[in-house]
């Protein structure tokens, strides 16, 4: 009848007969037997459904009810743990830190969980990281920071650029350049959690080199050869005595020249009486205590982190009017050039100069001056006041080649190794007249 009503035919293999609980087995055979099909399970389901229903719906709906449970409980469990998540990479980046709380909150980008490791003293009564800031000058008040802080504590903060401009902290994902959470960021902390958790954890004093760390090295004006020297010493791909013998093709770690103690990177470069000789009689003329530099890495770090601003004033036909140099903390090339650029605009302002082009040989750094781009998180006060100071009708920003740039980089150099002149606008020396200046 269905068939002649609908035009479709029944697919019998697919097709069952369900009985009531009164029906006897052999009129199951019988029916089954002559439609040609079979029994169908009563407790069959179809979509998740049951194919029958009995009187009691409780009973129908209860494992559905409990997948469905179950999955919001999962659902809840993976909400949790992406809430963790973004509390362990989430931190403030200090504007001009009046949001941030100085010992309780994450906001140190270089230490261990973002926050000061140091003990709070009991006499300190410092809450906002604003109340270490001197409010005039917009520096860090050095003096109250190394009474409280132990030197990696106070080095890393020293490291965090402050705005000029008063701004509010910003709170960040700390594991993207920008500071804008994203999804392959997300999942590669997590991962890196997991692996933690298991034990697999980095012992606490690896250093991690950044992308900025190896960029300093490789645009340090020394030649290749040094360059790659030192990516092999970062590497510990030197052939010590030490290294050789871990790896069992060295009968002894002993160093070969002093018999004082196993050749490892350290002791070859800084600890062997023959190095010292050399480091002490080079123009450097630097005296190494035993023992001090336990990290040639980090001690490499240290030093990068150090820089020099350097600007040259000149005008429009290229004489040299004015200039200045500084030391500053940096925790990279780039934030150093963003430094530089800050000052520059800010001299400019205070000389009440108009009409003033600024270049600069990191077209990075340049870009984000004229584009509306998210800065980078390492150096966006600096970046963020640069574009809140300058004036479209007063300032341009352009990029220039390094050699250009030469007259800066000598004045950098100079104050660096305190070679510097105290007069050297008024009397450039003669030597860097006509090749910088």
């Amino acid at each position: 009848m269905y068939s002649e009503a609908s035009g479709q035919l029944t697919n019998f293999d697919k097709s069952g007969v369900m009985f009531s609980s009164n029906a006897s087995a052999t009129l199951h055979s019988s029916i089954c037997s002559s439609l040609g099909v079979s029994q169908a399970n009563l407790k069959a389901k179809y979509l998740g459904l049951p194919s029958s229903w009995g009187r009691s719906k409780a009973e129908t709906f209860g494992s559905m009810i409990e997948k469905v449970l179950s999955k919001m409980q999962r659902a809840w469990s993976s909400l949790l743990k992406g809430r963790e998540l973004l509390r362990n990479g989430l931190r403030w980046q200090i504007q001009s830190g009046n949001l941030a709380y100085f010992w309780e909150d994450k906001w140190v980008p270089s230490t261990k969980d973002f926050k000061i490791a140091s003990h709070k003293p009991p006499y300190c009564t410092v809450q906002k990281v604003a109340e270490v800031i001197d409010p005039t000058h917009k520096i860090w008040k050095c003096e109250i920071l190394k009474e409280w802080l132990l030197k990696e504590d106070l080095e890393a903060v020293l490291a965090i650029p402050i705005a000029a401009v008063n701004r509010d902290d910003l709170l960040i994902w700390h594991h993207t350049p920008s500071g804008v959470y994203s999804v392959k960021s997300g999942y590669a902390l997590a991962k890196q959690i997991c692996h933690n958790s298991n034990g697999s954890n980095k012992p606490s004093g690896s250093l991690i080199l950044g992308t900025d760390f190896w960029n300093s090295i490789w645009d340090l004006d020394v030649p290749p050869k040094i360059r790659h020297f030192w990516w092999r010493v970062f590497r510990n791909l030197l052939a010590t005595k030490l290294g050789l013998f871990r790896h069992k093709c060295a009968s002894f770690g002993e160093c070969p020249i002093c018999r004082k103690g196993d050749e490892s990177v350290e002791h070859l470069l800084f600890d062997c009486p023959w190095t010292k000789g050399v480091w002490f009689g080079s123009s450097l003329n630097m005296r190494v205590d035993p023992g001090s530099i336990t990290n040639v890495t980090r001690w490499t770090n240290d030093l990068l982190q150090g820089a020099v601003l350097a600007v040259i004033l000149r005008d429009s036909k290229g004489n040299l009017l004015d200039g200045c140099a500084k030391s500053c903390e940096a925790s990279s090339a780039a934030q150093a050039k963003a430094h530089a650029i800050r000052l520059a605009y800010l001299m400019a302002q205070a000389l009440n100069l108009s009409r003033v082009e600024i270049e600069s040989d990191n077209k990075s750094v340049i870009s984000l001056c004229i584009f509306e781009t998210v800065p980078p998180w390492e150096y966006s006060a600096i970046i963020l006041d640069i574009r809140g100071l300058a004036s479209p009708n007063s300032i341009s920003f352009s990029w220039t080649r390094r050699t250009n740039n030469e007259a800066a980089h000598w004045v950098a150099k100079a104050c660096l190794s305190k070679s510097l002149p105290v007069n050297w606008v008024v009397c450039p020396p003669a030597t860097r007249l006509h090749t910088h200046f």
